[in-house]
């Protein structure tokens, strides 16, 4: 019996690389795996991907289906030789790509194209509901957009801002959701509450009752811009002009990451335990933003806040983050105007959409494939349905 090593390398599904061990019968038929990590879900809605624990025995078979797991090979002439785990556990499926180190026969599996989706404009929300919007977000709990709109200047409390509710076909639900705010930005939604950034304060509200239940303080912020949540339920939030990314968890805020390498942090999504992050670039003046080096797409560790590249080379003054088809990454950039499709293995960022003025942290409906992009200064909301 032929033994074989096989690494899954998918940062967009994974919480990090993990190393198979592979046992092949000399009738190529069937397949052992000892998983030497635990595999953690690739959504924040569920909680069911934890099943598969460190060195638990799995079998495959080519030719059979097995009971909530599978893997797939066909024929194919591509170097390395990659195999296809498709998983099933309490209602999520997830594919998994397993990079082969050996060399022998050739195989392959009938997959999502790698090839980046195309857009197409639905929809497009103005007038006197939409005013400087600056962040649009996506919850399926509530089956509703969510819009912030700065009205003014982003770095003035006023009071003046507030949230809309919009339905996924571009419909307002509610005008002023949420009033009161000063200059709201990103947001995201945790068990019922909707965590929103707000220049120097972390905004908690209740979902249902559409009323603010606490204003957090940031002590030092300037600029927060973006929110992400972890599965636990930490809070994080950017802080573009101070360099920093601040958690918040039991009550308290405090410094996750600060300095250069958070290059000037604005989009934040949390997978797993990786923090992804779109970089503005390091700014060498506050009052314009005007940057010296234009940002990354990376990702911090949540454990040992260790920084991984996504992107090799600086990709542009990037906003939104949201996860796209097949785990591709979907980010905004402010100045070049225009959205990109960034693979989360090679790094690669091709133009999605282009026809925009001042993108800024885009929102993502998974289950109708729309991404929606908030055009701050023209005081509009657009949606783009992706095709492949």
């Amino acid at each position: 019996m032929a033994s074989q090593e096989l690494h899954t390398h998918n940062p967009s599904v994974l919480r990090r690389s993990h190393t198979l061990a592979v046992q092949q019968t000399s009738s190529d038929q069937n397949w052992q795996c000892g998983l030497h990590h635990s595999i953690h879900k690739s959504t924040s809605n569920h909680s069911g991907l934890n099943g598969l624990q460190a060195t638990t025995p799995v079998s495959f078979t080519r030719s059979q289906t097995q009971p909530h797991r599978t893997l797939h090979k066909t024929d194919t002439n591509a170097q390395p030789k990659t195999y296809f785990l498709s998983v099933h556990h309490d209602g999520i499926n997830a594919q998994y790509y397993l990079k082969r180190a050996a060399s022998d026969r050739a195989l392959n599996h009938h997959s999502r194209s790698s090839k980046p989706p195309t857009a197409k404009k639905i929809w497009k929300l103005t007038g006197s509901s939409i005013v400087n919007p600056e962040s649009t977000y996506y919850s399926a709990q509530s089956n509703a957009l969510f819009v912030s709109n700065v009205v003014g200047d982003e770095l003035t409390k006023d009071g003046q801002g507030w949230i809309s509710k919009v339905s996924a076909s571009g419909k307002i639900l509610k005008s002023k959701w949420v009033e009161g705010l000063n200059a709201p930005h990103g947001m995201r939604a945790h068990d019922g509450t909707l965590w929103v950034a707000d220049i120097d304060e972390l905004v908690a509200i209740d979902m249902r009752s559409a009323r603010v239940i606490t204003k957090i303080p940031v002590p030092g912020a300037a600029f927060l811009n973006d929110v992400a949540i972890s599965e636990n339920g930490q809070v994080f939030v950017s802080d573009t002009l101070k360099n920093c990314v601040y958690r918040y968890t039991n009550g308290r805020i405090t410094k996750f990451a600060q300095g250069r390498a958070t290059e000037s942090p604005n989009g934040l999504l949390a997978i797993g335990n990786t923090l992804i992050v779109a970089g503005w670039g390091h700014i060498q003046d506050p009052a314009t933003f005007a940057t010296d080096v234009p940002g990354h797409v990376f990702q911090f560790d949540l454990s040992t806040k260790q920084k991984t590249r996504i992107t090799q080379t600086p990709l542009g003054n990037l906003d939104g983050i949201e996860r796209g088809p097949s785990g591709n990454f979907l980010v905004s950039d402010y100045i070049s105007k225009q959205v990109f499709s960034i693979n989360p293995r090679s790094g690669e960022a091709n133009p999605l959409i282009s026809d925009l003025n001042s993108p800024s942290d885009i929102g993502f409906i998974r289950h109708e494939q729309i991404v929606v992009v908030p055009d701050l200064y023209q005081s509009r909301v657009t949606a783009y349905k992706l095709f492949r």
